[in-house]
């Protein structure tokens, strides 16, 4: 690239990285992907043609996942994390094994869209759970079920 493209090409016409681009596109069509290589005596692009059909491709759903941001967080016992300035509802099932400690969780997130995390299987690259801040306005109007009532203690 430095002998062929960079040496050979007038820059002076070129005000924007989009023109550059542009001239490396072309350069990479006409010339580059059709020069034959004195070592392997094929073009680069007549090698990626021969040896196609042993291309894997990856799951696109699988790489989203994979570039997910990642960041660990603290577990309370409200079934909750903090990130950023808001609370994430967990599901329950998470703080099972808590003992009135606090328990680390790793959460993914797409750091253009911080209203929704994820908690991701890393073995299979799928979603296990979406997480949504909580909203505490509603969490005031939930009814409880009362499990124990000390009013009626000691009374037959």
């Amino acid at each position: 690239m430095n002998m062929r493209f960079l040496d050979c090409t007038d820059f002076t016409g070129m005000h924007t990285l989009e023109e550059l681009d542009a001239a490396y596109e072309k350069w990479l069509d006409s010339d580059y992907s059709h020069f034959v290589n004195r070592m392997t005596g094929s073009s680069p692009h007549q090698r990626f043609m021969a040896e196609y059909d042993r291309l894997r491709f990856a799951d696109l759903q699988k790489l989203d996942i994979i570039f997910l941001n990642r960041e660990t967080r603290t577990l309370y016992n409200n079934s909750c994390i903090q990130f950023g300035k808001q609370l994430f509802e967990v599901p329950q099932e998470y703080i099972a094994s808590l003992h009135g400690g606090k328990r680390k969780i790793q959460i993914r997130y797409d750091p253009e869209h911080l209203s929704v995390l994820y908690i991701v299987d890393d073995v299979q690259y799928r979603i296990l759970h979406t997480l949504r801040p909580s909203d505490l306005a509603a969490n005031t109007r939930r009814r409880r079920k009362q499990l124990i009532d000390y009013g009626k203690a000691g009374v037959e």
